[in-house]
């Protein structure tokens, strides 16, 4: 009798330990599936982008996605800008939300253009970006990269944008 209840108790605190180990395991990073992205606007400010992007938390507790950054390349890499966002959505435990942001591309390379205006066909484009995620305790920056084009009319606009600054 004596046995039987030590190995009820052995067991009991096999299962404390392993409940315990579990508490304590790591925090898993969180995930991104890029959904959408298209040029919502060209202006004086530059190139924005309306960019949706679907984060699922496999944690316990609830997370934020506090800054959305990436660069802008056309054709096959060549950089055209930067662009930063700071959407602060909320990603719940254990669940997914889909984080729209507006990010307006920052051009630091007006000469890229040039080639591309004399295209008749869409130019396409990568933005290459990177979502800080995090909570009280997890901070993490999560990689994504999304595709798509430009129209002619859209490359020589931002051109002519460009014109409009040196001017100034």
């Amino acid at each position: 009798m004596v046995h039987v209840f030590e190995g009820k108790a052995f067991g009991g605190v096999l299962l404390a330990v392993a409940l315990a180990l579990a508490a304590c395991s790591k925090p898993e990073p969180p995930t991104i599936v890029p959904r959408s992205v298209r040029v919502s606007s060209v202006g004086p400010a530059g190139l924005t982008l309306a960019v949706e992007l679907d984060v699922t938390n496999p944690n316990s507790f609830a997370l934020s996605v506090h800054s959305v950054d990436g660069t802008l390349t056309l054709g096959d890499g060549v950089e055209l800008g930067r662009a930063h966002a700071a959407p602060e959505a909320p990603i719940p435990a254990k669940g997914s939300a889909l984080v729209p942001s507006e990010l307006t591309v920052n051009l630091n390379n007006l000469a890229a253009l040039a080639p591309f205006a004399l295209l008749e066909q869409p130019v396409p484009y990568k933005f290459r970006g990177q979502a800080q995620i995090g909570g009280e305790r997890l901070n993490v920056g999560v990689p994504f990269e999304l595709a798509g084009e430009l129209t002619r009319a859209q490359v020589i606009q931002l051109g002519l944008r460009g014109l409009g600054t040196l001017q100034r």
